[in-house]
C-alpha cells in the first residue's frame, strides 16, 4: 500500500483554493508573449473573405433584391443556381451593416385623434 502525501503551500493564505495558486505556478500551455483572445475576437477559418462579403453586401444592395428580406434573396439565388452564403450569414451581414429590418419603403404610422362630440344639453347627441 501506498501513501500519498499532500503537499500543501506552507503560505497558502485562509480562504484561497488550493488549485488557484497551483494554477498560477504552473506554466502556460500557449506562449505567454501572444495576447489571449476570446472567440468572438478570433478569425473563424470558414468566414467570407472581403470579396466574398463584397459581392453579397452588393446582391443585397442590388434593385431586384433592395426591398426583399434575406430568406427570400436566398431562395431567390438558389432557384437561379448561385450560392453566395447562408441565410444567417446575410443576415449578420445586414446586421453590421445596420441595414437589418424592414427593408421595404413603407408609410409612416398615422395618428389620428378621434372626433369628439360636443353636448351643451341633454339629448343633443
Amino acid at each position: 500500500m501506498s501513501v500519498v502525501l499532500e503537499q500543501r503551500p506552507s503560505s497558502l493564505p485562509p480562504g484561497l483554493n488550493r488549485s488557484t495558486v497551483y494554477a498560477h505556478q504552473r506554466p502556460a500551455v500557449n506562449d505567454e508573449s501572444a495576447p489571449r483572445r476570446s472567440c468572438k475576437q478570433s478569425t473563424q477559418p470558414r468566414a467570407l473573405s472581403a470579396e466574398e462579403r463584397a459581392q453579397v453586401i452588393k446582391v443585397l444592395r442590388s434593385k431586384p433584391y433592395s426591398d426583399q428580406p434575406p430568406d427570400e434573396v436566398y431562395r431567390r439565388l438558389l432557384e437561379q443556381g448561385q450560392h453566395l452564403c447562408s441565410v444567417s450569414t446575410m443576415h449578420r451581414i445586414l446586421r453590421r451593416l445596420s441595414e437589418n429590418g424592414e427593408r421595404r419603403n413603407q408609410r409612416p404610422a398615422q395618428h389620428n385623434t378621434a372626433p369628439r362630440l360636443l353636448v351643451q344639453a341633454a339629448n343633443e347627441v
